[in-house]
């Protein structure tokens, strides 16, 4: 009876185990077949099914550095390294993923930990050479770097003599025209525009970038027509999973009678690979009274960072220098999703609504409303990078106005914005 007992308990384990090699095989091979999201997919079944197995937990980990998703990456090499600690692969792909997120100092000590155990090891070599030149100890990176084989296709040893000497650079080229479906809102009869950005990274995930937005807006009754420009400046720093941002700019508009009006904008935001925040200032001053406005903005990541929720208040403060405006305090809020079904690709939707009130200055839409009204609407945008160097960005905004009267006036909005990156 015994025998029978462990004849059978054999049979299961051998069953189970066959089981797993072929689902893992199966995940490897849409892997290798460049279907990466199925890859991902089929390794999280399969980890899921087989928790305290170690290989579901390497594929996975390969699966979403492929895909660059660091974040999904780092928690499956964590889940291989809590069942074997000392494993190679797992701590390969988890010092890889350090250096792909900016964490160099962290990265070092695992590549120098693994290639004292492994000093032949071509990866391990690249990647201390490479984490060394980043952290500013260039001749040892280099000399390190200089010491593999070279092989056809790869560029790594040749980008390591030049690397701390890059500099990736970003250029956005944009423009957006608005077409009514009502009568106009708000007084704006047509808005036009036109964005150009420059930014600049050096090495420690330190940036700069800087451009300027050009809007026309002619006004419902023909009264005059607006000219605005808005010269804007941004920073941002990385250290581990944090980033962050400041950023700043001054909006100028005058009309053919010389109206003239200026906001103020300052950003102030910090960012973690699961969470972050954002709080947006503007200041508009008009002859007769003074507004102020304030967006702070939460941001949580889900599903291993595929999806991101942000939402947040609006607050609006009028102050009057005079009495035929009333001085006020209104609120408004947003809600937006994000979601990244693969790494060159990302969908967004948002939605926002509110009273306002005089001047407002709204993600890059200026308005001017001479009573308080309900402003409200939504956004759909997507951003397509298919190859590396160039990308394309594309958004629909639909904006509802209601007018004193109770009638809704609506009008949209339409942009595409062109993005190239490259170095020097």
């Amino acid at each position: 009876m015994r025998l029978v007992l462990v004849t059978a308990c054999l049979c299961c384990a051998t069953t189970a185990a066959a089981t797993e090699a072929e689902d893992l095989a199966l995940a490897w091979s849409l892997l290798d077949s460049g279907k990466t999201d199925e890859a991902i997919d089929a390794y999280t079944r399969v980890a899921k099914q087989y928790p305290a197995s170690l290989d579901p937990w390497l594929g996975l980990s390969w699966a979403n550095i492929v895909a660059a998703r660091w974040v999904a990456a780092e928690e499956a090499c964590q889940r291989a390294l809590a069942i074997a600690p000392k494993d190679t692969f797992a701590r390969a792909r988890l010092a890889l993923v350090k250096y792909a997120t900016g964490r160099f100092g962290e990265a070092r000590p695992l590549y120098e930990a693994l290639l004292a155990e492994n000093p032949s090891d071509r990866e391990l070599t690249l990647g201390l050479g490479l984490t060394l030149v980043r952290l500013g100890e260039t001749a040892r990176g280099r000399a390190l770097c200089a010491s593999v084989a070279a092989v056809d296709g790869d560029t790594r040893p040749a980008d390591c003599q030049r690397l701390d000497t890059t500099r990736p650079v970003r250029i956005a080229i944009g423009a957006y025209g608005t077409y009514l479906r009502d009568p106009a809102p708000w007084n704006v009869k047509d808005v036009k525009g036109a964005t150009v950005t420059l930014g600049v990274e050096w090495p420690y995930r330190v940036g700069l970038w800087l451009g300027t937005s050009f809007v026309h807006s002619e006004l419902r009754y023909g009264s005059s027509n607006y000219w605005s420009v808005t010269p804007i400046l941004g920073l941002y720093l990385g250290r581990g999973r944090w980033t962050g941002t400041l950023s700043g700019g001054v909006l100028l508009s005058s009309s053919d009678t010389n109206n003239q009006t200026g906001v103020v904008t300052l950003g102030v935001g910090i960012q973690h690979d699961v969470f972050g925040g954002k709080l947006d200032l503007a200041v508009s001053a008009h002859s007769d009274l003074v507004t102020f406005q304030a967006r702070p903005r939460f941001e949580v990541s889900l599903l291993s960072g595929r999806l991101r929720l942000s939402l947040g208040p609006d607050l609006l403060v009028l102050k009057s220098a005079t009495s035929t405006v009333s001085s006020a305090i209104l609120f408004s809020g947003q809600l937006g999703l994000t979601w990244a079904p693969r790494g060159d690709l990302e969908l967004r939707l948002v939605g926002w609504g509110g009273p306002r009130r005089a001047f407002v200055e709204d993600e890059g839409l200026t308005m001017y409303t001479s009573d308080v009204r309900f402003i409200g609407g939504y956004r759909v945008g997507a951003t397509y990078w298919p190859v590396p160097n160039v990308g394309l960005e594309l958004e629909f905004r639909h904006d509802i106005g209601d007018e004193t009267s109770g009638e809704s006036r609506t009008f949209h909005r339409v942009g595409a914005t062109l993005g190239i990156r490259t170095s020097f």
